[in-house]
């Protein structure tokens, strides 16, 4: 049998926020946005680590600098064109989330679940993404991922098309089957990160640190390799 309608309803909580409602059941807690909001007014940083903030709705409000939403549950949420700059969201659930332009420089994402998150055009200058988990098609396309930490991170089957991830440290990184297809590698730590399989054409390796990386399989036609040159047609695992 088929899967009825699903019921959903938002209430308005002012400053940006809403609480939605799927199915009848609330999907967050409503203290804990009202806690947002009223730090969002004051202008101060709010303390909401572990809260249920799922599928909650922020599309273009602002979450003040220093807020400690550690380990919050924000599955699902709609953080599009959202201001998070510097927001502690460390082992943070962020799991399916809308952040399409979402502007969340220096935040600290330590650990932070985003399999499947949309950050299209998001501003991730300075982040910390150390182990962060962004498989499951998560999709950065034509992000500013410049001076990142991405140590340790899961980013295998990631979208980073035209992402710019100058100078970011991807030491030991999970890259496998990822597509950065014309990325900006330029200066980028890759020492020890796995790109087996990995779409690099067009990418720019310039100047990046490759000591133990794996590239068997990967695409690198037309890449710019470390030293410069151009990767002819055919250069599969190695620059041609």
């Amino acid at each position: 049998m088929g899967r009825g309608p699903v019921t959903m309803r938002a209430i308005l909580l002012g400053s940006g926020f809403a609480l939605a409602a799927i199915g009848g059941a609330w999907a967050a807690d409503p203290s804990a946005l009202q806690r947002l909001e009223q730090a969002q007014e004051s202008r101060s940083a709010v303390a909401c680590a572990g809260c249920d903030l799922a599928r909650v709705w922020l599309q273009g409000g602002e979450i003040a600098t220093g807020s400690d939403l550690s380990g919050a549950d924000l599955t699902g949420a709609r953080l599009a064109y959202s201001r998070l700059h510097s927001v502690i969201l460390r082992r943070a659930s962020l799991a399916g989330a809308n952040l399409l332009r979402a502007e969340l420089h220096s935040a600290d994402l330590t650990a932070a679940d985003l399999r499947g998150a949309s950050l299209d055009g998001a501003d991730l200058m300075g982040a910390n993404l150390t182990g962060a988990d962004l498989g499951d098609g998560a999709i950065v396309n034509q992000a500013n991922v410049v001076n990142a930490l991405l140590v340790g991170a899961r980013l295998a089957n990631l979208s980073a098309v035209e992402t710019d991830l100058s100078a970011s440290d991807l030491r030991g990184s999970d890259l496998r089957q990822a597509r950065l297809v014309g990325a900006v590698l330029r200066g980028a730590d890759l020492s020890g990160a796995d790109l087996r399989g990995a779409d690099l054409t067009g990418a720019d390796l310039t100047d990046a640190r490759i000591v133990g990386a794996r590239f068997e399989g990967a695409d690198l036609w037309g890449a710019i390799w470390i030293d410069g040159r151009l990767c002819a047609a055919g250069s599969e695992g190695h620059c041609l």
